[in-house]
């Protein structure tokens, strides 16, 4: 599943319905109206709205420009002019209503989500000429693929029905739906429909008491395509085959996933995954040892079902471990042993040098203080790039060609698993399981030097239980560092997993082993 189609409100959202009257009280000689022109446009607006609802519920038809024509009388009225007194004042105010500009954020935001190949519409109480020709006038028609206008349903927003229209235009389950909208009683019926929604409350206004709640509030439009980016990327399924996906909200504002398996009371065990990783690389790891532990799987920041991040230089050892201290402070978790992948490992001995009173042991899988430059071009390969094949047995055969060295002997079946736990369907082709923009990051703070010198880390890890499990045919750790590490920590539990690469499963005989021995020396 995943976000296909994002949906605008017209009126205040996109356009400015105020800036009609703003526009005429300019003038030179507008007396009575410069003093008024915000009151005056802050009645017409909700007179409009509250004239659509009555209509509505009373079953008494009338389109939306009728209806604004009819708000406005009353506001002019209500603010000491006379709708027919002949000044002209009406029809001006009607004709700019027509030709009403876009809020400042709005071309750019289009133009982003565009581009992205996400579908867009309109979905407005208003009539299909009134959107045709505001839109047109704004130089923004061809931004859409659609222009919803909700009378066509029978009835205006919030009646489910002019919902209903995003269904019957696009095709799309309600949960691939963004919608958009600046009217919190708008919002608040999109999120009970079941759409996905951002509120822009641009007014600052307290929430609505009504029973849908928006994903999110945002200030203005310009978040939008990084907020589609990653709600696109929410909806996707777990690969992991055991346990049930929960969430928490750590420091930054971002949702992250997680699973837990065994005993609540046991010791804990926190999985980090590898770069572009998820918890799903632990299935064996949950399946064979969570009746001796607590093991507690975390899709950190970017990866698998968790938020991305909207500043891809976030993407750091820093705010990855702090996703992992969250996520114990989460469950009121005082101490854990880490079990890291690649970067997991990395972020295992970040976290024994800041959080050391947190940390009772460390296993590493696959990873150490050196890291050989022709892993690191490998990853530079794939990452961030999508894999180019539309199934998981093409991605398959890929694994299993490209593999054949570093994993001899592995079969179709464990990559076509492989490739599930990396790879997820989307409509134009198997996609990627992470934020494609890591691949950015990566290569900035690369250029930046904004790595730490990763022996010193190592050194963090004295006094600390500590396991290393080694691909035999590791482009990544080579025999030689992992020797190293041996030497200055000669109690390290170490084991070599014959046949296997950059990473090993972990179910394997050998990296079990490792893990076992490791678990039963924690104190």
């Amino acid at each position: 599943m995943t976000i296909g189609t994002v949906v605008f409100d017209a009126y205040g959202t996109l356009f400015d319905v105020a800036e009609g009257a703003r526009r005429l009280a300019a003038d030179p000689g507008s007396g009575h109206l410069a003093a008024v022109s915000a009151a005056l446009a802050e009645s017409w607006r909700r007179k409009q709205l509250d004239y659509a609802w009555l209509r509505s519920l009373g079953g008494q038809k009338a389109d939306f420009w009728q209806i604004t024509g009819d708000a406005l009388d009353w506001a002019l009225e209500r603010h000491g002019f006379d709708p027919a007194d002949g000044s002209g004042l009406r029809d001006r105010l009607l004709s700019l209503y027509r030709d009403l500009p876009p809020f400042a954020d709005v071309p750019a935001t289009l133009a982003a989500l565009k581009s992205s190949g996400l579908q867009l519409a309109v979905l407005s109480n208003g009539t299909r000429e009134m959107l045709d020709q505001t839109l047109a006038a704004a130089g923004l028609r061809n931004r859409f693929d659609a222009l919803l206008a909700a009378p066509e349903s029978g009835a205006f927003k919030p009646d489910p029905r002019a919902y209903d229209l995003v269904g019957a235009q696009f095709g799309r389950p309600r949960s691939e739906v963004l919608f958009v909208s600046a009217n919190g009683w708008d919002v608040a019926a999109a999120a009970s429909y079941g759409f996905r929604t951002v509120w822009i409350n641009r007014a600052g206004l307290p929430r609505d008491r009504l029973p849908g709640r928006p994903d999110m509030t945002e200030p203005d439009l310009r978040r939008i395509p990084d907020l589609a980016r990653t709600m696109r990327h929410n909806l996707r399924d777990s690969p992991s085959r055991f346990g049930r996906t929960e969430y928490f909200t750590n420091r930054d504002g971002l949702r992250l996933a997680y699973r837990a398996d065994g005993p609540a009371e046991a010791p804990v065990l926190l999985c980090l995954a590898g770069l572009t990783r998820n918890l799903s690389d632990f299935d064996p790891v949950a399946r064979d040892f969570s009746d001796r532990v607590r093991v507690l799987r975390l899709d950190t920041r970017g990866r698998g079902q968790s938020d991305w991040d909207p500043d891809y230089l976030n993407y750091n050892l820093i705010r990855e471990s702090h996703d992992a201290i969250d996520l114990l402070d989460h469950l009121g978790i005082a101490r854990a042993a880490i079990l890291g992948t690649s970067r997991g490992g990395l972020i295992a001995m970040a976290l024994a040098g800041g959080h050391r009173n947190r940390v009772t042991g460390v296993c590493l899988n696959d990873i150490g203080p050196e890291i050989q430059p022709e892993g690191l071009a490998a990853i530079g390969r794939y990452l961030g790039r999508r894999p180019g094949v539309d199934s998981y047995e093409a991605a398959a055969e890929t694994f299993a060609r490209c593999n054949a060295a570093a994993f001899p002997g592995v079969g179709t079946a464990c990559w076509q698993d492989h490739a599930r736990r990396i790879f997820c369907d989307s409509p134009d082709g198997l996609d990627l399981r992470y934020d494609p923009l890591l691949r950015r990051s990566i290569l900035e703070q690369s250029a930046t030097d904004a790595i730490q010198d990763l022996w010193l880390l190592f050194g963090g890890l004295r006094g600390l239980p500590l396991a290393l499990i080694r691909g035999q045919n590791s482009d990544i750790l080579s025999a030689a560092t992992a020797g190293e590490m041996r030497r200055r920590r000669p109690d390290m539990i170490y084991g070599e997993v014959p046949g296997r690469g950059h990473v090993p499963f972990l179910d394997e005989p050998q990296a079990q082993a490792v893990i076992s021995a490791f678990l039963e020396g924690l104190p």
